[in-house]
């Protein structure tokens, strides 16, 4: 049997067009750790807006909503700050909030929820205020 040039040729570009019609594998999706945190300012001067007169809020309860649920939570410190860590991850968007803390009598000024997407950043910023 003979082989020439166009025999390979067609084989060839039979082989490429079977292969470019085969559908592209699906991504695997990438799991990554979740990481979200907050800062918790007393709003000192009535002002409504977080500046440097403000103080951390000590006790505030931090969350990520999960299903509807506060699912995963942590305190702030003595700096206003709260960070969670969620192996595994989350879909975007992801709602958090936070709770004054328990028999403080201060409540939040605005919402006291925030929706984090990629876009936005992992820090949502809380003001309290006493009155």
């Amino acid at each position: 049997m003979k082989i020439n040039l166009y025999t390979i040729l067609l084989c060839t570009l039979m082989l490429v067009g079977i292969s470019a019609c085969a559908p592209a594998p699906t991504p695997q999706p990438i799991l990554a750790d979740a990481a979200f945190s907050c800062l918790a300012y007393l709003d000192v001067n009535g002002n409504g807006e977080i500046d440097d007169t403000d103080t951390p809020v000590v006790g505030a309860t931090f969350y990520v909503e999960y299903q509807g649920i506060k699912g995963f939570i942590d305190t702030t410190d003595e700096t206003g700050n709260a960070y969670i860590l969620i192996p595994g991850g989350l879909e975007y968007p992801v709602t958090v909030g936070i709770d004054a803390p328990k028999d403080s009598g201060l409540r939040v000024v605005g919402s006291a929820t925030a929706i984090i997407t990629p876009e936005t950043g992992p820090t949502a910023r809380f003001l309290f205020t006493s009155k």
